[in-house]
């Protein structure tokens, strides 16, 4: 079996509309799942979060450095920002700030996708092996987490 080929994906979702910590938490919960899944490498731009705690900056710097970093990534995968627990239904679809970054991606002709179900569906497509595919043989056989069994 041939290496799989692994696009960089960016995590594009709601940061400062709504909760950021909640859109923070969504963000990293699905970086979790793709990293796992081994399929995709995601980008998480809400890491920034973290960073602007600590230094801030005002947000016009932060999209503008989302947009110009665009060019360097394969795809696209925008996301809802969900959190559900008792007494606590939250959901964040809006945001001005991920319609431009897809916006950007569409200009620039790369995939953008609305679940992981299809970006996956894309991914086997790329490399052409259909549902055979062995997310453990990967172009990156060092990464340091465990393969799946």
């Amino acid at each position: 079996m041939k290496p799989l080929f692994r696009p960089v994906v960016y995590l594009s979702g709601p940061i400062t509309k709504g909760d950021p910590a909640i859109n923070t938490r969504s963000a990293c919960l699905l970086f979790d799942q793709l990293i796992r899944e081994r399929l995709v490498l995601p980008v998480v731009p809400h890491w920034s979060h973290f960073q602007h705690v600590m230094y801030p900056l005002p947000y016009t710097t932060w999209l503008e450095y989302d947009l110009a970093m665009i060019p360097r990534y394969d795809a696209c995968l925008r996301f809802t920002a969900a959190y559900h627990a008792p007494g606590l239904h939250y959901t964040q679809v809006a945001s001005r700030g991920a319609d431009r970054e897809v916006a950007r991606f569409s200009e620039l002709g790369k995939p953008v996708f609305f679940s992981v179900r299809d970006l996956y569906s894309w991914v086997h497509a790329v490399n052409g092996a259909g549902a055979d595919v062995d997310p453990r043989e990967t172009v990156f056989p060092e990464a340091p987490w465990p393969k799946p069994t």
